[in-house]
């Protein structure tokens, strides 16, 4: 049995505040102290910049925990919240990039066209189009297969509000109970990219304060630190944010393509629309 679809109460698009569904990212660093090093004492112990954002983290959208497994701890995932920050950067520049109305009104069909999309890639003699057609839509969504069973989220926006859809595969036995499989909500373009934002600057300031706690005096020397490169990586990854806001990513295809591209797909598989 597929996992219960929620779908998050809508106001009318011309109300802004409450009307808009809300949308947080949370987390919390794991105790310097307790942080689990990578390789073993044979071959040597070791933490980077990647290993020491070692914690907790979770999507919240409309009220619901994308990333809390039921059962689980209610601080969301346990895993280096870096991987959840390098997700937001790489799909934001696509994310706050408008799509055409014709895609958006096709998107808005919620699980036809996620029917449809699986349907365009099962055509093994159209992969270059479907690469043509729907990268787009792979641009605007994060990778959660490093998570058993995770939703997926995807986002687009249309004028100022920001979509979010997050879907999961049917449950195998030996899957987490996500607390939120499946589930649709709207929040603001301004809210999504202000949340993006004080979510960047929380992280690289607690691990400014972690690296400086490890240059002036690390406390487990059977663990090895590169500090010298720790102190560069954390400088670099300060403003990967301020880079992907600022520097124009190129699209794969253009929206003229796009369009074409999914109009010779609908010839072949037929509309959601209908």
């Amino acid at each position: 049995m597929r996992p219960r679809i929620v779908r998050s109460a809508r106001m009318p698009s011309t109300q802004r505040g409450d009307a808009m569904d809300s949308f947080r990212i949370s987390f919390e660093l794991r105790p310097l102290a307790d942080v689990e090093p990578w390789g073993n004492p044979e071959t040597g112990l070791s933490l980077s910049w990647f290993g020491l954002t070692d914690g907790w983290y979770d999507l919240v959208v409309a009220e619901h925990h994308l990333f809390r497994d039921a059962a689980g701890d209610a601080r969301g995932i346990d895993y280096q919240v870096v991987r959840l920050w390098e997700d937001m950067i790489e799909v934001a520049p696509a994310v706050l990039e408008e799509i055409p109305a014709a895609l958006a009104d096709r998107v808005a069909a919620a699980d036809r066209w996620g029917k449809w999309v699986e349907q365009a890639w099962d055509l093994d003699d159209a992969l270059d189009l479907c690469e043509v057609a729907l990268s787009w839509w792979d641009e605007r969504g994060i990778d959660t297969g490093y998570l058993r069973g995770a939703p997926r989220p995807h986002f687009w926006r249309r004028g100022d509000e920001l979509h979010v859809r997050w879907r999961s595969l049917p449950r195998e036995p030996d899957y987490p109970y996500w607390s939120s499989p499946s589930g649709d909500a709207v929040t603001s373009v301004a809210g999504f990219k202000d949340e993006l934002v004080r979510f960047d600057r929380a992280l690289v300031d607690g691990m400014r304060a972690r690296v400086d706690a490890i240059v002036k005096a690390w406390s487990r020397p059977e663990i090895t630190i590169d500090v010298d490169e720790l102190c560069r990586e954390h400088e670099h990854r300060a403003s990967w944010l301020a880079r992907a806001l600022t520097t124009k990513r190129p699209s794969i295809c253009s929206w003229d393509d796009v369009l074409s591209g999914v109009a010779q797909l609908e010839d072949r598989i037929g509309s959601v629309l209908g």
